[in-house]
């Protein structure tokens, strides 16, 4: 009896070439995916990081403004001749908006904060009198503490503040326009992200800074 024996099939060479372009093809997509993921994670968790920064610089401003009040004789136009006691005011500051400096005063009238905007950074200056009628200090270079870290970068930060004149002085008792609490708006601007805010002053009642 003869025996019929079954050849073998075998892949050809070009199988084996097309075989392995196709493996190559979706190994190259699979890892383009993979690094596309990758990518959307690592800027994701940047983005996640910068806005925390962001709410830090927010919230450290929001604290301040609710502790204290805005300090009108930085916010007030001098008199001919009259000059602040303090590097605090820059030039037309006196209409209150879109400003890179925000002055805040202790209720009691003691300490005053600044806050500006310069070379990309916000940094503050704190500076406190024994008594209302003794001058504050003057800022030096040293004196001024960056408030954002060097994470967040910064293309802006303004300040508009309402209102520019005391509604505790008695000249501006009449002025019903002004006899609000005062309040701050902010806009932080970075690269990547823009957040606005307002926060009002929660201090009430007159303070030694108009005796």
């Amino acid at each position: 009896m003869r025996e019929i024996t079954k050849k073998q099939e075998a892949f050809t060479l070009i199988e084996m070439i097309v075989a392995i372009t196709v493996f190559m093809f979706f190994l190259g997509f699979a890892f383009s995916s993979f690094q596309s993921v990758t990518r959307a994670n690592a800027a994701a968790t940047e983005a996640q990081k910068l806005y925390r920064d962001a709410r830090h610089v927010l919230e450290t401003l929001a604290d301040d403004i609710r502790a204290n009040t805005l300090d009108f004789t930085c916010l007030a136009q001098p008199g001919p001749g009259a000059k602040t006691d303090i590097s605090c005011a820059e030039s037309s500051i006196s209409d209150g908006r879109n400003k890179k400096i925000l002055p805040l005063i202790s209720a009691d009238g003691l300490r005053r904060t600044v806050y500006k905007f310069e070379d990309g950074r916000l940094i503050q200056f704190t500076t406190v009198r024994p008594n209302t009628r003794s001058i504050f200090a003057a800022p030096t270079n040293e004196s001024w503490k960056a408030v954002n870290s060097g994470n967040l970068p910064l293309t802006s930060i303004l300040f508009t503040v309402a209102p520019v004149r005391s509604p505790l002085e008695a000249t501006n008792a009449a002025d019903d326009a002004i006899q609000v609490q005062p309040i701050v708006r902010i806009r932080l601007v970075s690269d990547t992200i823009t957040l606005q805010a307002s926060y009002s002053s929660r201090t009430y009642g007159k303070h030694a800074l108009y005796d």
